[in-house]
């Protein structure tokens, strides 16, 4: 008994332990993230193009103030169309572009549960199981497909054909596989039982399973090749870029008498709309260069395209029959 107790008083304060570095580990990796997270916050505010912008608006509204060329327009309609023609059109591809990222993970995630399908399907009707020469060469095949999917994403350059004909060329090697599954009998047996030949049905299902991975590629492959309306995102930036020169004579006359007068090279009010005003432009005009391309690995909401390692250990999870059996149902 008293063996018994301290093996158990050691297996417990050793899961105590695991526990205790596994909770460490977790709340280290939150505060990495999330001290990320903040100086990224700071930098999207505060970068040298937002500070290049912010210092030309400045300068705009120092020259048309009263002691300098005295330049100065009403402000009311001037603002509102020229903010309207700006940030409309950002915050109009910020929608499309979180629109395409979104469409973008819905098809990675459909390849993924395509691609494990068809290796089960390879794997069960493998006489030696999950350590067979066919379930090897279906894991692969498919960790080959993923590797050249992450290179085809990531590949800038308009000149894709090679790493598109990768693409092609290990989807040709799965359906290879899957006439391979039909044509040789899977003749043994394993903990589930006796293995014929793979039936029709199954081979079909390997097929259709290959048809919807060439189907989310091709969605995929759409999304990386066309983009958010061109024309209306040169429009947005040409606009963002003149408007710290347009707007000099607008921010120049926001001098109150009685507020906030001109001390005769603009006030107070003048600047500090300058730069709150182009500081939350920018912002959302660095968003939307960060959602435009969710695959080129530079942004917070990328998509992480490395996903061999996570589809490998799935792979090498081994079918357990025990699994089939339900402690609370009678199985006769």
């Amino acid at each position: 008994m008293d063996s018994c107790g301290s093996i158990g008083g050691v297996n417990s304060h050793k899961g105590d332990t695991d526990d205790y570095k596994h909770e460490v580990t977790y709340n280290n990796t939150l505060h990495k993230v999330s001290s990320e997270m903040l100086l990224g916050l700071i930098y999207g505010l505060v970068n040298p193009h937002t500070l290049i912008v912010i210092i030309i608006s400045c300068v705009s509204t120092f020259l048309c103030s009263k002691d300098m060329f005295a330049f100065k327009l009403e402000t009311k309609g001037i603002m509102s169309i020229l903010s309207l023609g700006t940030i409309f059109p950002i915050v109009f591809t910020i929608g499309q572009s979180y629109k395409r990222r979104e469409e973008a993970l819905q098809r990675i995630a459909s390849m993924r549960g395509n691609v494990m399908g068809l290796y089960w399907i390879h794997r069960d009707w493998d006489p030696q199981g999950p350590v067979g020469t066919r379930a090897n060469k279906m894991a692969g095949a498919c960790s080959n497909l993923f590797d050249a999917l992450r290179v085809f994403l990531l590949t800038k350059t308009t000149d894709r054909q090679e790493a598109l004909r990768s693409v092609y060329q290990c989807t040709s090697s799965i359906s290879l596989l899957n006439w391979e599954l039909t044509a040789q009998p899977a003749e043994g047996s394993s903990d589930f039982g006796p293995r014929g030949q793979c039936p029709p049905t199954h081979a079909s299902r390997a097929n259709q399973y290959t048809r919807f991975i060439i189907n989310d590629f091709e969605r995929l492959r759409v999304i990386r090749d066309y983009r958010t309306p061109q024309g209306l995102r040169l429009f947005s930036t040409l606009m963002l870029h003149l408007m710290p020169i347009i707007l000099g004579p607008t921010f120049a006359g926001y001098c109150s008498k009685s507020v906030d007068p001109d001390l005769g090279y603009g006030c107070a009010s003048s600047y500090f709309t300058a730069v709150i005003y182009f500081m939350v432009t920018l912002t959302l005009f660095h968003v939307q260069q960060d959602l435009e391309d969710p695959y080129d690995d530079e942004g917070w909401d990328d998509i992480n395209l490395n996903l061999t390692p996570e589809l490998q250990r799935h792979m090498a999870l081994k079918p357990d029959a025990s699994m089939l059996k339900h402690p609370g149902i009678a199985i006769k």
